[in-house]
């Protein structure tokens, strides 16, 4: 619920029984729901080129699905992988390595999104990281400091103006960096 945008409220009495309230925020049913309209990715701050190499970790296979597509359709070469592990091999097949990691911050296995960004991160330094979560709190991070190491971080269920926002943004700034 608390994921979700919601809230819940539990009343019991004894020998009256338990009332449970679950509310949830009111979403459109289409994942990629427009929050506003195209033109908002006219912002002078994200006028460069879209091109890059960006690899995908997500789980949800619906979910990565969209993520490649949207992306693949802007212009950037996506890669996917389902885990840490698939992620790790399909870095060393990357020419030059990608230029943005986009990760579920909980992926299947034993490397976590965290992990995985660090191991690149020891290859790539510049690599750019935006974290992707269904979670909108920090019990899953080993720490603060883990969850706040990417370059952005992002919630499931995210829009495809945000997420085009934000890679555009975190690109344009490592491209700004290097300058």
């Amino acid at each position: 619920v608390k994921q979700s945008g919601g809230s819940m409220s539990i009343e019991s009495n004894p020998g009256e029984g338990t009332h449970i309230t679950l509310l949830f925020a009111v979403r459109g049913t289409d994942f990629w729901q427009e929050e506003e309209p195209p033109m908002a990715l006219a912002d002078s701050s994200l006028q460069f080129s879209q091109q890059g190499k960006i690899l995908i970790v997500e789980d949800e296979p619906e979910l990565r699905k969209v993520l490649c597509n949207r992306l693949t359709a802007e212009g950037y070469t996506v890669y996917e992988a389902n885990d840490g592990v698939e992620a790790l091999a399909i870095y060393d097949r990357i020419e030059g390595g990608p230029d943005l990691l986009l990760s579920d911050f909980i992926v299947p296995g034993k490397i976590q999104g965290p992990e995985i960004a660090a191991t690149l991160k020891t290859r790539q330094p510049d690599l750019a990281v935006i974290y992707l979560s269904g979670y909108a709190d920090l019990n899953d991070a080993r720490s603060t400091q883990e969850y706040l190491s990417a370059d952005m971080r992002l919630y499931k269920p995210i829009g495809k103006i945000d997420l085009l926002r934000a890679v555009r943004q975190v690109l344009a700034a490592k491209v700004k960096d290097k300058a």
